[in-house]
């Protein structure tokens, strides 16, 4: 009797512990990683140096260092999350990754802060401003879904709910959170590449933030440089300018001190010689 109860004991146990791991692997969102790497101009192999490798530096250190601050800065982050319209994220069904019940979504930086209720209907979806419930607009089930400021695409599973509510939250608290998921590392000491990259629980965004974060990078940088590139020409024609006034000025001077001296300029001179020819044929 002592052995069989000590069994019964013991598989109680195990069937415990077993049921405390199924609910404890439930309980745990799983996390997904994606990396994307941008290559900065080599600041000893670079020529005439461009507006862009000015701000970034001109040794490898420095450069690294100025684009690490510029990929996580504030302004970077929130195109990034305009871009993916990070500010959107699903209130019901509750504990559901965004990405599998949105395709996509992109905000203006000025689209309010609010919750909507989303409703099939017979015309398609039918979307409602809450807590009022007033009606923003019914739209083709597989079309856009126009929301202040932005709009949104459901997925093939998202079109098979009835009903969902989606939020769209502050615009700056979602850039300082995408801010503090971003890590920026270089390759190696050596080499002028940096790695972006991302962890989180929708792997759909961990795929598409390390690359909108390059792009974004990318664009900025190139920015930079067309900027410097337009206040170059601008120089240049402000020279030209000066020089051509310049140079009319010098002829004018010249011209008074020949008059001046009764000296005949060249063309005086031509004009002398013009008349002569014109007497020697006649």
């Amino acid at each position: 009797q002592t052995v069989a109860r000590s069994a019964w004991i013991i598989v109680v146990c195990v069937g415990l512990a077993v049921a405390a791991a199924v609910v404890a692997a439930r309980r745990i969102v799983p996390q997904y990683s994606a990396a994307a790497t941008v290559r900065l101009q080599d600041p000893t192999r670079a020529g005439a140096q461009s507006p862009a490798m000015m701000y970034f530096g001109t040794d490898n250190t420095t450069s690294l260092a100025m684009a690490s601050e510029l990929i996580t800065s504030r302004t970077l982050a929130s195109e990034v999350v305009d871009s993916l319209g990070l500010r959107l994220y699903v209130v019901q069904p509750p504990r559901v990754v965004r990405s599998s019940l949105i395709e996509r979504a992109r905000f203006s930086t000025d689209a309010p802060s609010a919750q909507y209720s989303i409703t099939k209907v017979p015309a398609g979806r039918e979307v409602r401003l809450l807590p009022g419930d007033s009606v923003v607009g019914v739209f083709p089930d597989t079309g856009a879904l126009k929301l202040p400021g932005g709009s949104m695409t459901l997925s093939g599973e998202g079109r098979q709910l009835a009903k969902m509510v989606v939020a769209v939250d502050p615009r700056t608290g979602i850039a300082e959170q995408l801010r503090g998921a971003i890590a920026v590392q270089p390759t190696n000491k050596d080499a002028n590449v940096l790695m972006i990259s991302y962890t989180g629980p929708d792997s759909q965004l961990a795929r598409d933030i390390p690359n909108a974060v390059a792009h974004a990078f990318v664009r900025r940088r190139m920015a930079l440089d067309q900027g410097g590139a337009v206040q170059r020409m601008e120089y240049l024609r402000r020279q030209r300018a000066t020089l051509a006034a310049d140079v009319a000025d010098a002829e004018g001077a010249i011209r008074s001190y020949l008059e001046k001296e009764g000296i005949s300029g060249p063309a005086d001179e031509q004009q002398a010689l013009q008349a002569q020819l014109l007497g020697l044929q006649t």
